[in-house]
C-alpha cells in the first residue's frame, strides 16, 4: 500500500476532513465525545469485584512499564459498559462490537506510538495485553453487561490491527457511498478513498475468502471482510464513474481461485471426452447440425432482403422466357408463308404452245 493511500486511511475521520458523513466516521466520533474517562471507578462500585481488580491491575501494569495507558484503559472500561448507549442508534450488537473493537485498537497503536521510545515496536508488550484481556472478559461477564457482551482480542500486531479496521470501515460505509455518490465533488474524493482500498481488499481475499467454482463461497474474517462481490471496490469505482475507470473486479480470477475450481474443470473435461467418442452422440450432433444449417437458410431465404432479392430475380428470368416464347410463336407465321413461296419454285412450269 503506497503512503497517500495510507494517508488518506489513516486520516479519514478528522475534523477537517471530507469524509465525515461516513457511518464509521460518525460512529467513531460518538465513542471519542464520552469525555467521562472517570466513570470506569464509578462503575466498578457496582460491578462485580473482580472488575475492579482488573481496572486496576490494567492501569498498575501500564504504570510499571512506564507506559501512560491509565487514561486509555480508563476510556476501554467506561465505553465498554455504556456501549449500548453510545452507539443506542446502532440496533445490531455485532456492528456495536466490531466499531468499540476497531475504535480501541486505534486508541492503543496511537497511544503506544505516542508514548513508546521505539519507533520499531509492532504491538504492545505482553504485560499491558493480559491487563486487557483480563478487563474485556471481567466487564462482559458482569451483569451490567452480559445480556450484551463483545468480547474481542488483542493478538496481532499494530499493522494487522490497522489493516483490519481499514477494511472494517470501507465495507461499513459502502452503502452510504454507493447511495450518496452523486456531486462531482463527492465522487472525486470518493474515488480517492475506495482506490486506496483496492490494494487491502486484494490482499485479504484468498486469506478470508473460500470461494466455489458456482458463486459460493463461505467467509473467514465476518468481523471486517465481506466476499460478497457486490461490496468490490472495482464494482464501486465504476459506480461513481471515476477518472481512468477501472474494469469490474475480473470473474475469471475468482472463479480460478475457487477450491473446487480444477475438480470442476477436470469433471466438465472428462464428461466432454466420453461424448466425443460416443458414435450415437457424434452421429445425433452431425445430424441436427445439419438440420440446422438447412432451417437456418430456409429462415434467411423467407425473412430476409436477399430472400425477396431472389424471388424478384427469378421472376425476371421467367417473364423474359415467357414473353421470348410468345414473340417467336407471333413470328413463326410469316416463315411458314416464307417456305411456302420457295416450294412454290420447285412446281412444274407449263408453258403453252401456240400451234
Amino acid at each position: 500500500m503506497s503512503n497517500e493511500s495510507e494517508n488518506i486511511l489513516t486520516n479519514l475521520c478528522n475534523d477537517n476532513g471530507d469524509f465525515k458523513v461516513l457511518p464509521s466516521c460518525m460512529k467513531y466520533k460518538k465513542l471519542d465525545e464520552e469525555n467521562n474517562i472517570n466513570a470506569c471507578e464509578e462503575e466498578c462500585k457496582k460491578c462485580k469485584e473482580d472488575i475492579c481488580k482488573e481496572c486496576k491491575e490494567c492501569k498498575e501494569c501500564i504504570e510499571c512499564n512506564q507506559e501512560n495507558y491509565k487514561e486509555t484503559c480508563e476510556k476501554i472500561c467506561h465505553r465498554l459498559i455504556k456501549l449500548s448507549t453510545i452507539l443506542s442508534d446502532e440496533s445490531s450488537l455485532g456492528n456495536r462490537c466490531s466499531y468499540f473493537n476497531y475504535w480501541t485498537y486505534e486508541q492503543l497503536w496511537k497511544k503506544y506510538n505516542s508514548s513508546s521510545s521505539s519507533n520499531s515496536s509492532t504491538q504492545i508488550n505482553t504485560c499491558v495485553l493480559n491487563a486487557l484481556h483480563k478487563l474485556i472478559w471481567s466487564i462482559n461477564e458482569s451483569d451490567n453487561v452480559k445480556n450484551n457482551p463483545c468480547y474481542f482480542y488483542f493478538d496481532g500486531t499494530f499493522s494487522d490491527w490497522k489493516n483490519e479496521k481499514y477494511l472494517h470501515d470501507y465495507f461499513k460505509n459502502h452503502d452510504h457511498i454507493k447511495s450518496n455518490g452523486g456531486s462531482n465533488n463527492d465522487e472525486s474524493k470518493y474515488c480517492k478513498y475506495v482506490t486506496s482500498i483496492l490494494t487491502l481488499y486484494e490482499k485479504y481475499s484468498s486469506y478470508c475468502c473460500t470461494y466455489f467454482f458456482f458463486g459460493h463461497y463461505w467467509d473467514h474474517c465476518p468481523n471486517f471482510y465481506k466476499c460478497n462481490k457486490d461490496y468490490s471496490p472495482y464494482k464501486l469505482l465504476n459506480k461513481l464513474k471515476c477518472h481512468g475507470e477501472l474494469p469490474p473486479y475480473p470473474e475469471k480470477l475468482v472463479q480460478s481461485s475457487a477450491i473446487d475450481f480444477y475438480v470442476i474443470l477436470k469433471s466438465q473435461m472428462s464428461k466432454f471426452k466420453k461424448l466425443t467418442y460416443d458414435s450415437f452422440y457424434v452421429t445425433t450432433s452431425i445430424l441436427f447440425t445439419v438440420l440446422a444449417i438447412f432451417y437456418l437458410i430456409f429462415l434467411f431465404y423467407k425473412f430476409t432482403p436477399l430472400g425477396s432479392f431472389i424471388d424478384r430475380k427469378s421472376h425476371k428470368k421467367k417473364q423474359i422466357k415467357n414473353n421470348f416464347q410468345e414473340n417467336s410463336k407471333q413470328k413463326l407465321p410469316s416463315r411458314k408463308l416464307q417456305r411456302g413461296h420457295g416450294n412454290d419454285r420447285k412446281k412444274k412450269i407449263y408453258i403453252s404452245y401456240n400451234s
